[in-house]
């Protein structure tokens, strides 16, 4: 038992790197996602079907990640997308992708669940929860320069893996935002007016994005983080009415 505990231990430890990566992913798609909607107007309407493709350079690697609404369901008592998020290659090699549930009535993200086999720990199967719980001040929407807001997000990263089962880790993350100006942006499918935002951490600015109204989306994302995640919209197919 204490050989199998100590292979355990080992295993974890060997998967944490990988797992950084993801958790950093994550938080950014979250702050944005959340900032993408706001208490204070209605959020943009989903529909199934509704669609973005990005390419994304994380750690010198380039992958293409596809967003696609799937569902509605309630969770919690909120209605919410239900979003599936692929990567391609996997992320890392490892993470193929996961599933995320947004709240209509303020598009930030309730939970995000995923499931992998992690090679550099012998395969074995990681199932990750986490749960969010956020609260925002200031002026979000409509959409204009000066905009500034704040989001105070908790999260409860909930894991079984090998078998074992984690105590939950517990986290709180707050962000300043403030819509600088407008920019056209050209991309291969043509060109979309977009707003562009800082975001900012303990006064530190630590990443950039554009908000299009058109793609119902953000479009470009740089976060000046340790792991360089950048990442740009490369199509979309999106409603807006039924």
């Amino acid at each position: 038992m204490k050989q199998e505990n100590t292979r355990i231990k080992s295993l974890v430890q060997l998967s944490k790197r990988w797992i950084s990566v993801l958790l950093a992913l994550l938080l950014a798609a979250c702050l944005i996602a959340t900032w993408a909607c706001g208490t204070k107007a209605l959020p943009p309407r989903l529909y199934v079907g509704d669609k973005w493709v990005y390419k994304q350079t994380s750690q010198g690697l380039d992958y293409t990640r596809t967003e696609t609404v799937v569902n509605e369901e309630t969770i919690e008592g909120k209605d919410c997308y239900v979003v599936n998020v692929v990567f391609t290659p996997p992320l890392q090699g490892w993470v193929g992708g996961y599933t995320e549930w947004r709240d209509k009535a303020t598009y930030s993200p309730v939970r995000q669940r995923f499931c992998a086999s992690v090679p550099s720990a012998g395969n074995n199967t990681m199932n990750r929860l986490i749960e969010y719980s956020d609260q925002v001040t200031g002026s979000e929407w409509p959409y204009k320069v000066g905009n500034t807001f704040t989001i105070k997000e908790s999260r409860t990263i909930s894991d079984v893996f090998a078998d074992q089962y984690p105590t939950p880790m517990t986290s709180e993350q707050v962000t300043t935002f403030k819509v600088t100006n407008t920019e056209e942006i050209e991309f291969a499918f043509g060109n979309l007016t977009c707003f562009k935002t800082a975001g900012y951490q303990g006064g530190n600015d630590t990443f950039d994005y554009w908000y299009s109204e058109k793609a119902k989306a953000y479009v470009k994302h740089f976060t000046i983080l340790e792991n360089g995640i950048i990442d740009e919209l490369v199509s979309y197919s999106v409603r807006f009415n039924q």
